[in-house]
Parts: C-alpha cells; sequence; structure tokens
C-alpha cells in the first residue's frame, strides 16, 4: 500500500524548470529500497521487492496476533493504529544498517516501526515481534536509549512470556553466566557490552525477564509498569522511584530479585 513521505526540499527554476537544489534525506535505512507490502487489520508487513509472499503473510499473521499482546502495554497513548513491520531479507539487513550484520534478529523504531529479520525461526517469531511492538508502545520516540537496559528490555521480554516458554529458554544460558562468575550479581544491568557472545546475550536478556518478573509477582503488572514509567520515561532513577511507586526502598527490592535470580539457577 502506498505511503506518503514528505521531505523538506528546496528547489529553483532553470530554463523554464522546476530543479531540486537540496532535499533532506531520511534516517531511516529501508527508505531507498523498493518494497511491497501486505496489510491486516492491526499490522502492516513491507518487505524488499521479489521476498516470498508466503514470507510476508507468516510475518502479518504473527504480527496480528502479537499487537493484541504488545498493545495492552500502551499504557502512555494509543497503541499504533497498525504496528508495521520492515521485513529484511540477509543483503537488506546488513546493508541497512551500515554494511555491518548484527547478531540480533529485530529493533524497534518507534513510531517508524520495526525491523526483522526474514528466515528466522518461525516458531519464535511472535515473540520476538510482541518484544519489539512493547518497545514501540512502551519506549516510543522520546524515551529508553539504554540508560536503564535490564528494565527496558526485561518489560519487552515479560510482555512475550505469557505461557512461561521464554523464561525457560534462557534459563540454562542464564545458569551457565551465573556457575561462570560473569555475573556481578546486579539485576540493574547496563547495555549489551561489545563482543558479548550469543549465549550470554541470552543470559543478560533472561537475568532482565527474570528481575521485571520478580517485580510483578512482588508488586503486581500495573504498579511495575508505573515504575517502569518512573524510572525510563520520568529519567527518575531507581532508588528514587521505589519509595514513591512501590512503597519500599530500591536496595532490599533489588537484592531480593537478585537472590531470586540465584535460586533459579540452582
Amino acid at each position: 500500500m502506498p505511503v506518503e513521505l514528505v521531505l523538506p526540499s528546496t528547489w529553483t527554476v532553470r530554463d523554464g524548470r522546476a530543479v531540486a537544489t537540496s532535499f533532506q534525506r531520511t534516517v531511516l535505512p529501508w527508505d531507498l529500497t523498493p518494497l511491497h507490502a501486505v496489510a491486516g487489520s492491526r499490522a502492516i508487513v513491507a518487505a524488499p521487492v521479489g521476498t516470498a509472499v508466503g514470507e510476508l503473510h507468516r510475518t502479518l499473521a504473527a504480527a496480528e496476533k502479537a499487537a493484541a499482546v504488545a498493545d495492552r502495554f500502551a499504557r502512555w497513548g494509543p497503541a499504533p493504529k497498525r504496528h508495521v513491520v520492515y521485513l529484511a531479507g540477509p543483503q537488506e539487513w546488513r546493508a541497512w544498517w551500515n554494511g555491518e550484520d548484527p547478531d540480533y534478529d529485530g529493533s524497534a523504531h518507534g513510531s517508524y516501526g520495526v525491523a526483522i529479520r526474514a528466515g528466522g525461526d518461525p516458531d519464535g517469531l511472535p515473540q520476538l515481534l510482541i518484544h519489539e511492538f512493547t518497545h514501540v508502545v512502551s519506549i516510543g520516540d522520546e524515551f529508553g536509549g539504554g540508560r536503564y537496559w535490564w528494565l527496558e528490555e526485561g518489560l519487552a521480554e515479560y510482555a512475550s512470556d505469557g505461557d512461561g516458554s521464554m523464561t525457560r529458554d534462557r534459563l540454562p544460558s542464564v545458569r551457565r553466566y551465573v556457575r561462570a562468575g560473569r555475573w556481578n550479581g546486579s539485576i540493574t544491568l547496563g547495555g549489551m557490552p561489545a563482543r558479548t557472545s550469543d549465549d550470554d546475550q541470552l543470559a543478560r536478556y533472561g537475568i532482565a525477564l527474570l528481575a521485571v518478573t520478580c517485580l510483578v509477582q512482588r508488586f503486581g503488572e500495573d504498579r511495575t509498569i508505573d515504575f517502569f514509567a518512573a524510572v525510563v520515561r520520568e529519567w527518575s532513577d531507581p532508588e528514587t522511584a521505589a519509595p514513591k511507586v512501590l512503597g519500599t526502598e530500591w536496595a532490599p527490592v533489588a537484592t531480593g530479585c537478585a537472590t531470586t535470580v540465584r535460586n533459579r539457577t540452582r
């Protein structure tokens, strides 16, 4: 379906013809890629021309289901009328990310939508899309940035863990990470360090998931999301937000959830 894209530009008249002298390039890597798209009631999937139609429709079906889950975390405004998914083949993924081929399968770009790699595990596609859509509705365009990586990623992982399968999948990596002494014992993990192995990446996501699940089990989902808002969206630190939102000091909460993480690795 056509999408209107308005870019600032300047023009001059030469020999009776209008000539563009400058125009603003967008920051979106797929804007220069010819795309075709399919649309459902809650999602649109766009992919480079030539992508298998079956791949588009499989992704759309997963996106429709994922939107229904992620939209309940849209607490600060309406969810997108339709979530937009940009589906990249191997060549496009490298081109879209400046010639690099990152080790992740998806990324969220706020109101612009999410980008994912084609050809991934179809069984894991709904969870991947729930994760990325949750970033869209909870972080949006103005918040996040990795300052509190554990909380941003932990909420997205929690949203994807409706049947507990995400926790089960992450636990083996968490156990190896903890038993090898690579975890510092804090649930407040910062952004992913460079050159982190795939297994350690899964472990860090798993710790973030266990931490947010711990908060939900202790304080309930609504208060945990209020805490998320105070820290991620209002730029308060956990030590300031916890007494106001959770009704207790942060230090014992963080220590208790770290103990829960360790107990899950035994």
